[in-house]
């Protein structure tokens, strides 16, 4: 079950996972998912929550936009937020 996600609570993101599998039968998965703000506090936990809910698939979607914020600035930098992601992803799959 596919579902998008762009909520700053990684708590709120593993129970609609769990709620979504047992009303479908499906694994949640999500191909979108993202920040509305550059608070690296949002994105520790996102992912604490994608891991907690054991998503096999969690794309994150990193592009400035009116409703989303990228990892990187304008220049390519990777933005405080962009550490979190790189870190986290080192410290559990690395």
């Amino acid at each position: 079950m596919n579902f998008h996600w762009y909520v700053s609570n990684g708590d709120a993101l593993k129970e609609t996972a769990q709620y979504l599998e047992q009303l479908t039968g499906l694994p949640a998965v999500t191909n979108e998912m993202g920040q509305r703000d550059l608070d690296t506090s949002s994105t520790q936990s996102l992912l604490n929550g994608v891991l907690a809910a054991k998503l096999p698939i969690a794309v994150w979607f990193s592009s400035d936009s009116r409703l989303s914020k990228a990892f990187v600035d304008s220049n390519g930098s990777l933005r405080p937020t962009g550490e979190v992601f790189r870190s986290f992803i080192t410290q559990h799959y690395g």
